[in-house]
């Protein structure tokens, strides 16, 4: 069917879903796949659209494409591309919070070719975590020297789950109660803590 995107709405204690354009309206019960279960109320909808916790998924952040940045309890995900400025801005806000928090990376290649191939080099070299790091916050990932291939396992890994996850544009940040924000947060702190 010609469907984009639903709305959820209740009314009179039912619940519909809407097309994005409105042409079609749906009624009867939904199952969220990726957690095994149904979504019966209202609120249970408003969760699944606007939370995501990736290990739920049985996706281990360290297993894709991820730099640590930071060493606090507290654990952010966030999806980001090295040409991306606007995620670059994002975490100079977050060096004031490494002790806090810390930052899972999740390198994709959102903005095209060229940072496909920074990130295929970055991750088929024998740099460590740190210096992937140190690389990342200089924004200088073009200087990894990788002459050789390697195994595109991760790499492919990467991509499929940013998809499924429908991470389609960069920063999206999931905080630590599993919030998703697509884009940059006015302030990052708030938004971190859940008051936002």
């Amino acid at each position: 069917m010609p469907v984009n995107g639903l709305r959820a709405i209740e009314k009179e204690g039912k619940i519909f879903f809407i097309s994005s354009n409105g042409r079609f309206v749906l009624s009867g019960q939904i199952i969220d796949v990726w957690q095994r279960k149904p979504l019966d109320t209202f609120e249970q909808i408003r969760e699944a659209a606007l939370k995501l916790d990736v290990r739920a998924y049985g996706v281990e952040p360290d297993d894709l494409n991820t730099i640590t940045i930071g060493a606090g309890p507290k654990e952010v995900i966030m999806f980001t591309d090295p040409l991306c400025s606007i995620c670059h801005s994002v975490l100079d806000e977050a060096k004031d919070l490494m002790e806090e928090y810390t930052f899972k990376l999740i390198l994709v290649p959102a903005l095209g070719n060229r940072s496909n191939q920074l990130i295929r080099s970055l991750f088929c070299s024998d740099t460590s975590n740190e210096e992937k790091r140190d690389l990342y916050l200089r924004k200088d990932i073009a200087s990894v020297n990788n002459e050789g291939t390697c195994d595109s396992k991760r790499h492919d890994q990467t991509l499929t789950f940013a998809q499924m996850m429908g991470v389609n544009g960069v920063p999206l940040i999931i905080n630590p109660m599993g919030t998703v924000i697509r884009g940059r947060p006015p302030v990052l702190k708030p938004f971190l803590e859940g008051s936002e």
